[in-house]
């Protein structure tokens, strides 16, 4: 990689002023590197590649990621029961989801349609792939975009709409099945939107407030989506803030949207992880609820490349 400082690091700036929801940005590996282009952020550099980025020697990186915490919180903000009964059940939801926006009935089993012997007749009337299955891939993507308030003009390019022969109508008609199936979450918008048009102003659970400037239907969608944003974003920084105070010699890596990486000396990760662990899967108040959002965890170690 060029550009890299002298000493074979890399130094990215990190900005947290630059996004409306509060996320942190990440752009510039290093200050004189052309490639990426400066402005690029870390959270972008392609999986396959990731790993040029490692630890120094003698360091481990603790990454972890709070599998779908944007959806989860959406139903507890707007106390969705079909999500809430997903989540609690460890339902795959993007199968219910494709069932859902196209009339097909559940299979026997909702948490392992993919693999599980009760399944098998379900998957072969169907010829249902698995997990990377073209429509729970479309189901997937779709209603993550129909959470943000998409436009549903561009509902057509949804990844897997056009391998499923899906025109925008098709894909649009197939949304409102879901959102039909989720009325709460329509609910949630509609007071967000009474708030917003009263107030000009949005909130996460936390209370940290957005002003909106915008108009029309775009200032509404900012509404919701920086309670959704915004609130993941206050979970991750006040995390951080809790593990710096806890272990001070850690140093975070870098941040992407609900995961974040932490580096430390390689004989401290023993003694961190369980500090680690209760500080990213502690509890939250939301709506009077007490709230955890569960955490995947991977250890990073350092990468000889030749």
């Amino acid at each position: 990689m060029k550009g890299l400082e002298r000493d074979g690091r890399n130094y990215p700036q990190t900005k947290i002023h630059a996004q409306a929801s509060g996320r942190h940005s990440i752009p510039d590996p290093s200050a004189d590197n052309p490639e990426p282009p400066p402005g690029a952020p870390m959270q972008q550099l392609p999986a396959d590649i990731r790993d040029i980025v490692c630890p120094d020697p003698g360091e481990v990186w603790v990454k972890w990621d709070w599998s779908n915490i944007e959806t989860w919180l959406l139903a507890e903000l707007a106390q969705d029961a079909p999500l809430l009964t997903a989540r609690e059940a460890g339902w795959d939801t993007p199968v219910i989801n494709y069932c859902d926006m196209f009339g097909v009935l559940y299979p026997p089993n909702l948490a392992n349609p993919h693999t599980s012997p009760e399944c098998a007749e379900w998957r072969a009337a169907i010829g249902w792939a698995g997990k990377d299955d073209v429509r729970r891939v479309f189901a997937k993507r779709g209603v993550y975009r129909t959470h943000y308030r998409g436009d549903t003009r561009r509902a057509g390019d949804i990844p897997g709409a056009s391998k499923l022969g899906l025109n925008a109508g098709r894909v649009s008609q197939a949304l409102s099945r879901y959102l039909a199936s989720h009325p709460a979450i329509v609910e949630f918008w509609r007071s967000s939107d009474a708030e917003v048009r009263a107030t000009g102003l949005t909130r996460t659970f936390l209370g940290r407030p957005r002003r909106l400037l915008g108009s029309g239907d775009a200032r509404f969608r900012e509404g919701t989506n920086h309670r959704l944003q915004g609130g993941v974003a206050d979970i991750l920084n006040r995390t951080l803030i809790a593990l710096k105070d806890a272990l001070p010699a850690i140093r975070v890596v870098w941040t992407a949207h609900d995961a974040g990486v932490l580096g430390m000396p390689a004989g401290d990760l023993a003694e961190n992880m369980p500090v680690i662990r209760r500080i990213v899967g502690r509890m939250w108040i939301i709506g009077g609820r007490e709230v955890t959002f569960p955490a995947d965890y991977k250890i990073i170690k350092e990468t000889t490349h030749e």
